[in-house]
Order: structure tokens, then sequence, then C-alpha cells
């Protein structure tokens, strides 16, 4: 950071207990990031506590016969009596609903930059977290075969909590609806993994792990949906949100946390969930050296060459390590070599065009409200009803992928030939893509040019001649 010497800096060693001389005032260093460290950091002693916490009412409505949504609402089962479904019908008194809905409204403001870095930083970074891809290699969500529908699962989620201003409000809510769905799931994996653990510890390393979808684990994941994204993938992007919107962005977050059971005191504030973004990212991200890069490579294989964004495996190297960075992208299998200068040029010519695509629209309100109002109708009818892109109908968040012994995700290569002619992708396409690219550039200057000489010649010029 500016003002300090490399001598000034305390390098944090991922997995390994704070040092000592860490203390507010004090600048840190941890994966090719420095910051300040504060009152509101989280030591490693801390965090290692919650590993061993999780969610408690979850796992007593399990524990009590209620294993789906459905059986948890119904009236006359009981589920209504648990401490689970009394908990999440309530509204915490910091909601403010007017804020989650410009919290929503962020999301698709951003959408292309937000999506671009959940796949790329908070998904394909986040397996460097080695604990957390413990659990999902457990899981085999994660195989080169399911990887794509998971990744548009989770995308369905985050669009049912954005879809509408009353999304999030208790028992009528989609996001609401799915939020509860995706807690009961969570309940389900925890329980068989433990199970599991129970009687062959060798299966799941509890002593080292802690208990499976912890407490920690869920902090991380909202935080690799919030200040993840806003404080370290959009500034390598060039964006840069709005004070208010960056509050109002957390606030939406701090509410999916407290109904997906996730304490809510680390995103009071968006400085203390940047702290705890911070905190994590130096001691969690952690790789685990065969499956972190497996599941990375997955991933890629799910997804190159198909719709909707048809890139190619270079592309999406490019970008992860243009947005994790270069030393935690090395322990990723994300390395230099496997990235062709092309794709880098060509990864920053995407971030300069998305920069002034949001930028531009963001300025006029009208076209702002437009844009959102188009995105929301546009993503939902691409990830979620599509049936040859997306998933042709919202999932129930279903206990698919159960963990048993012997089963674990493997490396795999993309057996898509069948698929790929099923999506009748247009071969000639790929050649004309990097063209495309640089004519949205040439569009975006010419728009951008017009409309900065509009403003001058309506605004600027009546101003000197005094008229």
């Amino acid at each position: 950071m500016l003002g300090f010497r490399d001598t000034d800096v305390i390098d944090i060693t991922p997995g390994k207990p704070t040092p000592k001389s860490v203390r507010p005032g004090v600048t840190v260093r941890s994966w090719d990031i420095n910051f300040p460290w504060t009152e509101e950091h989280v030591r490693s002693e801390d965090l290692e506590k919650l590993r061993w916490s999780c969610d408690a009412a979850a796992d007593e409505a399990l524990a009590a016969g209620y294993t789906t949504l459905e059986k948890l609402l119904d009236e006359g089962g009981g589920g209504r009596d648990t401490a689970l479904f009394k908990k999440a019908m309530q509204v915490p008194e910091w909601v403010d609903w007017e804020q989650i809905r410009r919290g929503q409204d962020v999301f698709y403001r951003y959408a292309g930059a937000f999506l671009t870095a959940l796949l790329h930083q908070s998904l394909l970074g986040g397996f460097g977290a080695g604990r957390i891809t413990e659990v999902l290699a457990r899981t085999g969500g994660f195989s080169v075969k399911t990887a794509r529908k998971r990744l548009f699962e989770t995308t369905q989620h985050i669009l049912q909590c954005t879809r509408d201003p009353d999304a999030l409000k208790p028992l009528t809510g989609e996001g609401w609806l799915s939020t509860l769905r995706v807690r009961l799931l969570h309940a389900r994996v925890r329980n068989k993994i433990t199970t599991l653990a129970r009687s062959n510890p060798s299966y799941y390393d509890i002593d080292k792990c802690g208990i499976p979808i912890n407490d920690a684990d869920s902090i991380a994941t909202i935080i690799s949906f919030s200040s993840s994204i806003t404080h370290l993938s959009f500034p390598r992007m060039f964006l840069y949100l709005r004070p208010q919107e960056i509050e109002d962005y957390f606030a939406l977050w701090r509410l999916i946390a407290f109904y997906i059971g996730c304490p809510t005191d680390p995103f009071k504030t968006a400085s203390s969930s940047v702290a705890w973004m911070q905190s994590i990212y130096a001691y969690e991200i952690n790789p685990h050296p065969e499956l972190s890069p497996l599941l990375v490579n997955n991933c890629v294989e799910a997804l190159r060459d198909r719709p909707p964004a048809y890139t190619s495996a270079q592309f999406t190297y490019a970008q992860v390590r243009w947005l994790n960075g270069p030393t935690l992208s090395d322990q990723l299998g994300v390395t230099s070599d496997k990235i062709g200068l092309w794709y880098r040029a060509l990864s920053f010519v995407q971030f300069i065009v998305v920069k002034l695509w949001i930028y531009t629209n963001r300025s006029v309100p009208s076209w702002d409200m437009q844009k959102v109002a188009i995105l929301r109708r546009i993503l939902w009818k691409v990830i979620v009803e599509d049936q040859t892109i997306g998933l042709g109908q919202p999932t129930a968040f279903d206990f698919v992928h159960v963990p048993q012994f012997g089963k674990m995700t493997e490396a795999g290569k993309g057996d898509g030939e069948e698929e790929l002619k099923k999506i009748k992708m247009e071969e000639a396409w790929k050649p004309k893509r990097s063209v495309a690219v640089l004519w949205s550039i040439i569009v975006m200057g010419v728009l951008l040019t017009m409309w900065v000489g509009k403003v001058c010649f309506t605004r600027l010029v009546p101003c000197i001649l005094h008229l």
C-alpha cells in the first residue's frame, strides 16, 4: 500500500495462527493483497471457534423429521412450531425494505460484472478454501457432468432473492422460500457427512476441518457474494460502487444471511463486512493441493464452449488469474502457461467495455431503471426457464448429491460432443467473438462520446454564455 515499504508489511501464512505482531495499525499481506489491520478484523483463533458451531435450528428441525420445506410449512404437521420456522418468520429490526429493494437493483445494475466475479473469483477462487473444498468434493456436485447445472442453481437462488421487492418477505417471498430450501439442504449434507465420519473417521477429518457447513463456512459464503466481489473483484475490473450502493447491497446479503442461518454480526456495516472478508481471506484461503485444482478444472471443462457465453478454457483461465492474482492462481492450477497473451488482452478489453457500459447507464436514471428491469427478465428467462441454455424450470434444491463412502468428485474432461450437438452451437461464431468485442468497444466509444457531447452542449454551453 502507498506509504508503506515492504519491511512495514507483516505476512500472514494461510492456515497458520495470526502472528502476535498483527495488531490494529499495522499492514498485513496475504495472497498479493495488502490491507491495514483494524479493530474490526478477526484473528485466526476466533475464526477457528466458528468451525465448531453451526445452524442448530435447522439441525433440530431435520432431527424432528422436517427434511423438506413442504414438511416444514405443512400447517398440520407441527413444523411451524419449530425454532427454525419461528426464527425464519421474524423480520430483523434493522431491515429497511426500501434499502433491500435498492440492494436488489444494485445486483442488476452491475449484473454482467457480478456474474463474471461470482464465477471466476467467488467460486473458482473460492475453491482455494481447502476445508470448504473438502465438503464440496464429497457431494459430487462439481463433477464435469454436474457442475454447470450446479452453478445455474446457485444463480437461480440469487435471482429469486432479487426478483422483486417482496422476494425476501417471510412465507410468501420467492427468495425467502428458496433460502429455506437451501438451509434445509445444508442441514442434510451436514448430517450425512457427520454421520459417515463418525462411523469411519478416515472419510472426513472433523478434527481438522470442523463441523461440515459450519458458521465460518457460512460467513465465508455470504462474503463471497458480497464484500469479496465489491472490494476484491470489482477494483480489479476497474469498477467502483458508490458508497450508498455498497451499504444497500450489503444490507441485502445480511438479510439473506439471517434467513439462511448464518451469523449476521459480521455484516452490521460495510467496514465490518470488508474486515471479516480480509480476515477470512488471510486465514481460510489455503488451497487443498489436489482437490482445489481438481474442482477448478471440472468447472472450466463443464462451461467451456457452452452457452450462454461460449467462452474458451483459456479465456476462463485468464479471468481467473486476473481476478485472483498470480500467487493464488498458481496453487489453483491456473498457471500462466495456460493463458495466451491474446486472452489476457481480451480480458482487459472486456472489463473496459463492461465498465463503460455500466457507468454510462447508471449516469442516466431513466436508462438505469430500464436496464435493471430488462436484465431481471432476461436473466430469469435464460438461466432458469430456457430449455436449451438454462435449467428449463426452477430447481427445488432437492438432496440429489448425497455423500457416501467411496464417492468423491473426480477430475474429468468435457465429454460434451453430444451435448454440444444438442446445443447446436454455431461454430462460425467462435472466430467472430473477438471481432464482436472490438466492435463493442467502438460502439460504446461512439455512444459515450455522443452522450458527453450532449451534456456539454445542453448544460455547459448555456452556463458559459449565461443563457
